[in-house]
């Protein structure tokens, strides 16, 4: 049945893009090829690209993004593949990939993330920052935010902080206090009408504008946060102008700031409007750039990069944070023994942990040494990664941990032969280990190490996460 068009997104198409406009609406509900980007906080890209080939996935390169591939036809099931799984690439559209690679952030910045969840920017900032700095990622939904940590988690980031709270207030709790700011708003997402064609039916101009408060009220915060200086992104997934060059007006407008230049992007991009049917923009607005989605079969994007050019003056808070160090975390000598422990049965160097912060619980989360002293308002809602079990001894590594510290491990590592016994390790069947071999264990193929299992007897009992499909080779039926 054909979908109906609300009338006004009819009128704003029409008045966007004239006769292309047929071409969006042509596209909705047809989905976008898929394209991913390697994850460089994990194994080395060859051998990320060997898993992909033994996977039987056939890839072609993105010329203007050389940490992404796409897949040579769309019913492809990467999602179910493992590689996926370990997180050693993460799906997401060309232009999704844009606003963090926009800003740019350096490895020991403290950057904030405003609207986070699910995590596909937050994990890819963090891969720029080589997990170093401080990243933290705030998001208003606590059903969103598992779907963040758990991303977090698959990825192997251990410089982000996770909290919950709305990001309106984020301008006050840190004042000036971000080298970068990432403010991916949330919007009508008219821009994926490839995925969501429903938009099509229940879009308005009410609904623009009632986001639109919302989203100027974030930037506001966004660039409170900011340090003079500083850095920020503003993006949605929306082609609506009162979304896109009216709230960043707003700030032009009211505050001390101006707008970047974007250099070339490795996308088809046209600057942001100037004026719209008989509104008239701040002519500044064509340093912004768009990005319609019938030019290269990509989500529609709409991206302004801010420069902070002076204090806004001073903070409306008054009570200072607490820094994280020292409640929460383990004592010096408790992660020394820790460490100790780990290094006497893997064989690894005792400061092979000497740069990280460690946090207790049921788990131990090891996170990067620079989140030691940022300061927080509230209990995070997840911190770094976590690494080992310690509930009850002996200290077990996790599988986030086995990723993290494997390739250190000297002692104690099973290496799989081939790509038989690979899938069956991690489809948890039973293998044969050598009889001396007792107790946890690494498991490495072709020398990357891919999770642990438990050695007693002879047989190699793996420990890989259960998951709801098997993993092996692409194949149509699967």
């Amino acid at each position: 049945m054909a979908i109906q068009i609300h009338p006004c997104l009819s009128q704003l198409l029409d008045g966007l893009l004239g006769i292309e406009s047929r071409e969006v609406l042509a596209r909705a509900g047809t989905p976008n090829p898929v394209r991913f980007r390697f994850n460089g906080l994990k194994h080395h890209r060859a051998f990320q690209e060997r898993l992909l080939e033994i996977e039987g996935f056939e890839l072609h390169p993105m010329t203007a993004f050389p940490e992404a591939r796409g897949v040579v036809g769309h019913d492809s099931p990467i999602g179910k593949s493992l590689t996926h799984f370990l997180g050693e690439i993460y799906i997401q559209d060309p232009a999704s990939m844009l606003p963090a690679l926009i800003l740019g952030p350096e490895p020991r910045d403290r950057v904030l993330d405003l609207c986070a969840a699910p995590g596909s920017k937050t994990t890819q900032l963090a891969s720029i920052m080589g997990n170093r700095g401080t990243l933290v990622a705030n998001d208003s939904s606590g059903r969103r935010l598992h779907s963040l940590v758990f991303n977090l988690r698959r990825m192997g980031v251990i410089n982000t902080i996770v909290v919950r709270g709305y990001g309106e207030q984020y301008g006050n709790r840190y004042f000036e206090h971000f080298d970068a700011v990432l403010l991916d708003a949330p919007c009508s997402a008219v821009g994926t009408l490839h995925k969501s064609p429903e938009v099509l039916t229940w879009w308005t101009p009410e609904r623009s504008r009632r986001l639109a408060v919302r989203q100027r009220d974030l930037l506001f915060s966004g660039l409170k946060a900011l340090r003079p200086g500083g850095r920020l992104v503003y993006s949605t997934c929306t082609l609506v102008p009162e979304e896109n060059e009216a709230v960043v007006e707003a700030a032009l407008r009211d505050l001390p700031v101006e707008l970047e230049e974007i250099g070339p992007v490795g996308l088809e991009t046209r600057p942001g409007l100037t004026r719209f049917g008989s509104r008239r923009f701040d002519p500044r607005l064509r340093k912004a750039i768009r990005v319609y989605p019938h030019h290269g079969d990509t989500e529609g994007f709409f991206i302004a990069r801010f420069r902070k050019t002076a204090s806004f003056g001073e903070s409306r808070v008054r009570r200072p944070p607490e820094s994280l160090s020292p409640q929460g975390t383990v004592e010096r000598g408790s992660a020394d023994e820790f460490a100790a422990r780990l290094a006497a049965r893997y064989g690894w160097p005792d400061d092979v942990s000497a740069d990280w912060l460690f946090v207790s619980g049921p788990e131990l989360h090891c996170a990067a040494a620079e989140l030691r002293e940022f300061p927080l308002w509230d209990k995070p809602f997840s911190l770094g990664l976590p690494i080992a079990h310690l509930k009850k001894p002996p200290v077990r590594l996790t599988t986030e941990g086995s990723h993290l510290l494997g390739g250190s491990a000297r002692r104690n590592v099973h290496r799989l032969t081939d790509a038989v016994d690979l899938f069956r390790f991690v489809n948890r069947d039973t293998l044969s280990v050598e009889e001396t071999a007792i107790g946890q264990v690494l498991v490495a193929f072709e020398g990357e190490v891919l999770g642990h299992a438990l050695a007693d007897g002879g047989k190699l009992l793996s420990r890989f996460p259960r998951v709801g499909w098997t993993f092996g080779p692409a194949t149509d039926e699967r």
